[in-house]
């Protein structure tokens, strides 16, 4: 039997996440955030993890598009 290691736990909880998001359903991200806020660093593991996830998923001709709308989005609610 083997131990996962911190990197697999994250992950394993960045897959989670994504796919909580994806089938929006708030009670699956907030247990996820619960597990991962219960271990030393495990938000901030969880937060590389997910963007890692992410990275590996958008091209090169996405990302310029995809930042934009985060800001815009982000510039919004300043407002």
């Amino acid at each position: 039997m083997t131990i996962p290691n911190r990197s697999d736990t994250s992950r394993a909880l960045a897959a989670r996440l994504v796919l909580g998001l994806r089938d929006e359903d708030p009670d699956a991200v907030l247990a996820v955030l619960a597990e991962a806020d219960r271990h030393p660093r495990g938000l901030f593991d969880l937060a590389v993890a997910a963007g890692t996830l992410a990275a590996q998923r958008v091209s090169d001709d996405e990302a310029p598009q995809l930042v934009a709308a985060a800001l815009d989005r982000l510039t919004k609610g300043d407002q």
